[in-house]
This record gives structure tokens, C-alpha cells and sequence, in this order.
């Protein structure tokens, strides 16, 4: 019998193409399906995302509430409205100068005043605001003005809400006028910025406390303030069982950078020296100027000369030797000062950026861009 007949061979090779005809189709239908089925899972997982950040929901494990919690807390340091909420660890601050808030800005204070009303949109513009807070705190009834000093300054409670209000949530009080009206004063001051949300340094209620280095972490970074004070220390120094300010201890300070530069990504130094009313930097100045980068600070902020003094760029760092006024009892070359803006980026400052500021009736009235640096 002969099978390979021409006959044969063609009925084969027909058969053999609707076979693999078949095949392809039910590979084809296979792979659609599959396919399908990728697409519909990638709906589901899109349509199980959250459409607004806002919505999402920490798990319940304590690990996240604690870090939740902790978020919160760390927040709440800054009262700004412009907060970053994507947490790319990005933000920025603001350095005012000497906020001088008695005498008869108290008076005004006291009135419904409010000496930030012209430069509050400015101030809500920056994620942290700093000022000097050149003053003691209280009830009209607290505490007596101490004999001997040639200005004593009090301003009324309310100035917290005002400062809140502005934007204002970091305070120096490493400073010639925090003790004017006594200890007690003071401590109770401590205590009422404290119980208020505010971030304080340079001050305590005895000496360890007073040379504390603040901790302030913000947007994933940690800062480190230092207030120094070296104006009229026998009338504001803290002691051993005795609230008041730090100063100027060489063997402190150099511990506390080092310290500082260990535990913090940005050291910021705030001293309060040199002369009043002098436009130049004495040698006292640079010499802990220069110290206190040598030993960790990554920029240093001057206050109390009530003027604007020069501007220094040591070791890559700089130094800006006083700021001036910022709230003030102005006079024909105390009605100006600087502010200092620093940008934070990838934990280290990546720009400063300076602001002129004209005060107008003892308040800051006009904020003028001067220049930015790029570190």
C-alpha cells in the first residue's frame, strides 16, 4: 500500500494548517485573557489609593502611633498656616532682631495694638520665625523693677497671643533685659512660654538650665540653638538656684558646640554683644564669632547693637554680627534693621537670603529684599 501518495500529502497538510490555525487562536485567546485580567488588578489597586493625602489613615500598630504622635508634637513647635506638608524635608526660618515689647509699646500692647500688624503676611510666609525677645513678661501687679539698671522693660501677657498671631515661635531670651523685674518674674515667664507652645533658649531656671543647648526638629532636621548673653551680666546671670541668662564661659560653650555638632544636622549660635549703636564689630565679637564656628556653629546671628552691623563669611560660614531693631523705640539710626531668611534643604542650609526692614512708630512697617546667598 502506498501511504505518501500526492493525495495523501495534501489531505495532510490541510489538516496539519487548521491545526495549528486552532493552535494560534487558543494561544491568542489565552494571552487575552491574561491581559485582562493585569489590566483589572491594576484598576483595583488604583482605585484602592487614597485620591487625597489628607485621607490616608495611620495603621493601628503602636509603632506608627507613637510616630504619628511624635509628628504632631514636632509640628506644633511652628504656629505657621504655611507649614510643608509634603515632607520632603525642605523648609525655611526666619531671624528677626530685637524685639523691644515694654515702655510704652506695652502701653500700645495693652490697647489692641498689635506691633506685627504691617509685616504678619511676610511672617506667615516662613515655615519657623525667631525673635529676640528683648523684655520681661507679666501681670501689671508682678514682680518690681530692678534699682540700679538704666531701662527696665515689661510686657503684658497678651504679647503671646500676638506673637502667635504673627507667626513668631522661637525666642531668644539670651539678653540684657529678661530679668528686669526679678527672678520670680522670670521663672514664671519660663513656665507661661512653656505651658504656651513656645520654643525658648538662652535662659533657665538656674545655671544648667540656662546653658541648655535647644533641640528643635523640624521637617526630619534637627537644630540646635545656643544663646549667649554678655551684656550686663551681674543684673541677668543665671546661678546655681537662681533663674536667668547664660554667658560667656569659654569652657560651657565649647562643650555645648560639641555636644551640639554631635546631636544636631544645623548648630545656630545667637549671641547678645557688642556696642550699642555701633555700626562696626568690636574684637570681642569676632573673637567668639570665630570660636564659635571653630567649634560646630554653622552660622551665628547677632543681636543688641540696635543698628546693623557687618556681615563676616568665616570658614565657609557666616556671620552676621547684629540684625538691629525689628520692635523698637526708633530713633534718627535705630529705625532699621536686618532679617535673615535660611533655607534648609537635604539637613544643611542651602540659602540665606537678607531682608531690609523699616520701622515706622516703634513697629516694623516696610520689608525690602536685599540679596540672596547660595551656600
Amino acid at each position: 500500500m502506498q501511504f505518501f501518495t500526492a493525495k495523501n500529502i495534501v489531505y495532510s497538510l490541510f489538516f496539519a494548517s487548521i491545526l495549528i490555525v486552532l493552535l494560534l487562536i487558543a494561544i491568542f485567546y489565552q494571552n487575552s485573557l491574561s491581559e485582562k485580567n493585569i489590566v483589572s488588578g491594576r484598576n483595583n489597586i488604583t482605585s484602592e489609593l487614597p485620591l487625597n493625602i489628607n485621607s490616608f489613615k495611620p495603621s493601628n500598630s503602636s509603632s506608627d502611633n507613637v510616630l504619628a504622635e511624635e509628628t504632631i508634637t514636632k509640628i506644633n513647635h511652628s504656629s505657621s498656616n504655611s507649614i510643608d506638608t509634603s515632607r520632603d524635608g525642605n523648609f525655611n526660618m526666619l531671624f528677626t532682631g530685637d524685639n523691644m515689647l515694654g515702655r510704652s509699646i506695652a502701653e500700645r500692647i495693652e490697647n489692641g495694638e498689635d506691633p506685627y500688624m504691617g509685616v504678619k503676611e511676610f511672617l506667615q510666609s516662613y515655615n519657623l520665625v525667631y525673635a529676640n525677645f528683648e523684655t520681661s513678661m507679666g501681670e501689671k501687679n508682678e514682680g518690681k523693677a530692678q534699682t540700679g539698671k538704666a531701662y527696665t522693660f515689661k510686657t503684658p501677657l497678651k504679647t503671646m497671643e500676638i506673637l502667635k498671631n504673627a507667626n513668631i515661635s522661637i525666642l531668644g531670651l539670651a539678653n540684657n533685659h529678661i530679668r528686669d523685674y526679678g527672678s520670680d518674674v522670670l521663672s514664671k515667664m519660663l513656665d507661661r512660654f512653656e505651658s504656651n507652645g513656645f520654643t525658648y533658649f538662652g535662659a533657665g531656671k538656674n545655671t544648667e538650665d540656662a546653658f541648655k543647648v535647644k533641640y528643635l526638629e523640624y521637617e526630619g532636621t534637627k537644630l540646635a540653638f545656643l544663646g549667649i548673653n554678655g551684656i550686663e551680666g551681674v543684673y541677668n546671670d543665671a546661678k546655681a538656684s537662681t533663674p536667668g541668662g547664660s554667658y560667656f564661659d569659654d569652657t560651657r560653650i565649647k562643650a555645648l558646640l560639641k555636644e551640639a555638632k554631635l546631636s544636631a544636622d544645623v548648630v545656630i549660635v545667637v549671641p547678645h554683644f557688642g556696642t550699642e549703636r555701633s555700626k562696626t564689630s568690636n574684637d570681642f565679637q569676632k573673637k567668639y564669632a570665630h570660636m564659635f564656628v571653630d567649634n560646630g556653629a554653622d552660622i551665628v546671628i547677632g543681636m543688641h547693637a540696635h543698628v546693623i552691623q557687618d556681615t563676616e563669611k568665616y570658614k565657609g560660614k557666616y556671620i552676621y554680627y547684629s540684625l538691629g531693631n525689628y520692635v523698637f523705640e526708633e530713633g534718627p539710626i535705630t529705625n532699621t534693621g536686618l532679617n535673615i531668611g535660611i533655607t534648609i534643604k537635604d539637613k544643611k542650609i542651602s540659602e540665606i537670603k537678607e531682608y531690609e526692614i523699616k520701622i515706622k512708630n516703634s513697629f516694623p512697617d516696610t520689608t525690602t529684599f536685599k540679596k540672596i546667598i547660595q551656600m
